[in-house]
């Protein structure tokens, strides 16, 4: 099937693309890597139109770091984040990244358009809410932020209203001597996540628990952080039994539903593995050893 009939603007500045997107409100969609949108206008579920392309703006394409923060451009590609030699503390991102779709798809889609798609089984969703990113988000009016933890509000949807575009992620640098994992299941290799786990943790040498963040994606409609888990974790041994009651709290805070790919249960039991496992992989990288993670 073909798109519906749309007008085709290419944006030369943000500025121009700001201006457009306000001009047309809710009839006028923005294309950045076009990995999701372009499916979904072939079917018809949207029919815009105007589509912005903003795929070129290069203003939006950018890595580095500043006053402890990770400063990443909303239309930095997957593949750029996948290649790019992260500090363990932030092992997280290389996990995500490396796991999103297949080359194509890494090499054309962009951070910012896989958070603004919101599909339950995106990655982004769960590590960047592990991080305490926040987006900063642009309109012709002006420019807010928005925590990852606070950007979902459905499946497939978003706090972000007609008119406004994700043009950069922020990261805080972890504490020094804690890392990460980003831990996915899926059907098949570059498949959309039917349960994933992002555990970041920082712990003594004794293996006693001082910081923990967890969230959980591709169980519920939206990717959530398993707050009560998180507590439940602080100030304990990171053995068995504490890690098997943090993956049972994370499970019941996922709110899973059942689909084609999985039952409900069979998602909760695997975010009860995957947070364990997650979790000992962020360890073992803390610990200075090299460990691969991504899809189990």
């Amino acid at each position: 099937m073909y798109p519906a009939a749309f007008e085709y603007v290419r944006a030369e500045s943000l500025e121009h693309a700001l201006d457009v997107l306000a001009d047309h409100g809710s009839d006028a969609r923005p294309l950045a890597g076009g990995q999701s949108l372009l499916p979904i206008l072939k079917l018809r579920l949207l029919t815009p139109t105007v589509i912005v392309d903003i795929s070129r703006l290069g203003e939006l394409e950018y890595v580095r770091q500043e006053d402890g923060r990770i400063l990443i451009g909303g239309l930095t590609r997957h593949v750029d984040l996948a290649e790019r030699a992260w500090a363990q503390e932030l092992a997280i991102m290389g996990d995500t990244a490396s796991t999103i779709g297949d080359v194509q798809v890494r090499n054309m889609g962009t951070l910012a358009g896989a958070l603004a798609h919101a599909d339950p089984g995106g990655n982004w969703g769960p590590a960047l809410q592990a991080l305490d990113a926040v987006v900063a988000v642009a309109s012709k009016v002006g420019t807010r932020t928005v925590p990852v933890a606070d950007l979902f509000s459905g499946a497939y949807e978003t706090v972000l209203e007609p008119g406004e575009l994700i043009t950069e992620i922020s990261v805080p640098v972890p504490s020094p001597g804690g890392a990460g994992a980003y831990l996915k299941l899926s059907k098949r290799v570059g498949d959309f996540a039917v349960a994933s786990v992002a555990a970041q943790v920082g712990c003594t040498v004794l293996g006693v628990c001082e910081e923990a963040s967890i969230a959980v994606g591709g169980v519920g409609d939206a990717p959530v952080r398993a707050t009560e888990a998180e507590g439940f974790l602080k100030g304990r041994l990171l053995d068995d039994a504490a890690l098997s009651e943090a993956g049972a709290l994370a499970a019941a805070a996922a709110d899973a539903v059942a689909d084609v790919r999985s039952s409900a249960e069979y998602r909760e039991a695997m975010v009860r593995e995957l947070l364990s496992r997650a979790v000992r992989i962020a360890m073992r990288r803390a610990a200075g050893e090299t460990v691969p993670a991504g899809y189990v």
